[in-house]
């Protein structure tokens, strides 16, 4: 949300009109401004998505009397080369959280259920069914609950987790360190960081992110056949 509305500001600050005199014309003025810029085909585009929802909903609510995003064409983008884990950079990454329990449950989650780091941030022991490894999921993103699965390596590894720590917090993945005497759950940032300090130390020359476990489930799953749109769901 922040995004868009980021985006929609900047575009006004530029373009100076009220939004009742904005034309087709001055969406692709605005384009062409960042153009100027040197920022990448891809971000453009992106500011333009972020853009379209207002006129959008200023069209449906007859603020405006027509769709001005008609006439304002998409960008073609220039497709990046897909990112993922490989077996290799898997076993390396594995090899290095040998001796922090928490690290390891944290990676092989993320291979075995692909969610979102705010997802993982959120979830509750109560939300994992370790008879049947089904993992309760629910996306802060679409705000809705779906079930996900865990591996016999991710149900492992968390098992070892959760049994090894001697603090009563609700959530799944805690900080070590207490605050004012209390265990808090590991935020999105702290999630981050620790897949990137053992990313350093397995030496895999990629940008560590928590989104490229979920890249490489996807990809696993089809190469091992899966159809795409049962992927995606």
């Amino acid at each position: 949300l922040s995004q868009y509305k980021r985006e929609t500001q900047r575009f006004f600050s530029v373009v100076n009109k009220s939004y009742a005199d904005i034309a087709s014309d001055d969406i692709n003025y605005y384009l062409a401004v960042l153009k100027k810029t040197g920022i990448s085909i891809n971000s453009i585009d992106n500011a333009r998505k972020f853009i379209k929802p207002f006129f959008k909903w200023l069209y449906e609510n007859e603020y405006i009397p027509k769709d001005i995003f008609l006439k304002v064409r998409p960008i073609k983008r220039t497709e990046k080369e897909k990112d993922y884990l490989t077996d290799t950079d898997i076993v390396k990454l594995r090899d290095c959280c040998q001796q922090d329990k928490r690290a390891l449950a944290v990676v092989d989650f993320l291979l075995s259920t692909g969610v979102r780091v705010s997802e993982c941030s959120n979830l509750k022991i109560n939300d994992i069914d370790f008879t049947n490894g089904e993992v309760k999921i629910y996306a802060t993103k679409t705000s809705q609950w779906r079930n996900v699965y865990l591996d016999s390596n991710a149900l492992k590894h968390l098992q070892d987790y959760i049994n090894s720590r001697t603090d009563y917090s609700p959530y799944v993945f805690v900080n070590v360190k207490r605050n004012n005497g209390e265990i808090g759950r590991m935020k999105n940032y702290s999630i981050q960081k620790i897949i990137q300090k053992y990313c350093d130390m397995a030496e895999i020359n990629k940008h560590c992110h928590v989104h490229l476990f979920r890249k490489t489930l996807a990809t696993r799953l089809y190469r091992s056949g899966m159809d795409i749109s049962i992927i995606a769901k």
